[in-house]
């Protein structure tokens, strides 16, 4: 078996962005759910409002969205990575954070390094709107 180090640490959570701030806020027992919006479900949220237990329906409209991010794709290539779903600038937010944090942002021993990233997202913009079709086509045949 081979030792595993880690060196870094970061996250990227609803109200927080920093791990002291993310620690805080647990000690807190503070709720950082908001109400989901149709700019993240693609549509009004109360289409798919429903009573606990109904398929295919939500019962809870509040979730756990980062919102307000900037994706700074300025040190990587810009066009393309602008055009990626927000999973993603979220993913390379919290992976260079973690780098600063262990010292190694921009060194060579990242060449030896590997990442192991997790990640629970709910749908975003860009998922919602590959997907929303395949939801309705299976929404109807429900019915």
């Amino acid at each position: 078996m081979e030792n595993i180090a880690i060196v870094g640490i970061a996250n990227l959570f609803p109200g927080s962005n920093a791990p002291d701030a993310f620690w805080q806020q647990l000690l807190q027992q503070q709720d950082n759910r908001t109400p989901i919006t149709e700019v993240e479900l693609g549509v009004d949220p109360k289409t798919y409002l429903g009573k606990k237990g109904e398929s295919d329906k939500y019962y809870c409209l509040y979730c756990g969205y980062i919102r307000d991010f900037e994706f700074d794709a300025k040190e990587l290539t810009e066009s393309y990575l602008n055009q990626l779903d927000d999973l993603h600038h979220w993913s390379l937010y919290v992976t260079k954070r973690a780098l600063q944090d262990a010292g190694y942002w921009q060194s060579e021993k990242l060449k030896d390094c590997g990442l192991i990233l997790g990640n629970l997202s709910f749908p975003t913009k860009q998922s919602n709107h590959l997907f929303l079709e395949s939801y309705r086509h299976v929404v109807e045949l429900a019915f």
